[in-house]
């Protein structure tokens, strides 16, 4: 998950953390009221307003409208639109305290660079998501690629049993 992705904290927590009030200033976490949705937690006019992102039909949505596969695809789009929330999206609310996910998969050799992958034809279709096979560091690879962060718990789960 991205810096914006706090956990399962509470929706007080939540605004505690966007404090002092800035427009567009954002956070994400996990719903406690509704387990397997996210909730968006947006500052506007002072105020912060909670947008529960339900998991619906493998997909993510507010509002039933817009459609995305992953979290990041969700912020990306209200970060360029504003769409059914009342402010785009304009600063993250970092988390603090915790070692991000990125830096423990860089260092641990797992985080690629992207900019030197190419992805070739599709070699399957698995639970958590479709294989391709690319190229990377003039070495062929099979890419797995995660259909949405709902599962993306358990792709980390089984990468550790096969690492």
């Amino acid at each position: 998950m991205s810096r914006w992705f706090q956990g399962k904290i509470s929706g007080p927590e939540a605004v505690r953390k966007l404090q002092p009030a800035q427009d567009g200033l954002f956070l994400v976490r996990e719903s406690i009221r509704h387990p397997g949705d996210y909730v968006l937690c947006v500052s506007v006019c002072g105020e912060v307003i909670h947008y529960r992102v339900m998991y619906q039909d493998n997909k993510l949505t507010i509002d039933n409208k817009q459609h995305f596969y992953n979290l990041i695809d969700l912020i990306e789009f209200y970060s360029h639109n504003k769409g059914a929330i009342a402010q785009i999206l304009l600063k993250p609310k970092a988390k603090h305290g915790a070692k991000s996910a990125e830096m423990e998969l860089t260092k641990s050799g797992w985080l690629l660079d992207f900019t030197t992958l190419t992805f070739g034809h599709i070699l399957g279709e698995g639970e958590f998501g479709v294989v391709f096979e690319g190229e990377y560091l003039g070495q062929r690879v099979a890419v797995k690629t995660i259909k949405c962060d709902v599962t993306a718990q358990a792709f980390l789960q089984e990468t550790t049993v096969m690492t």
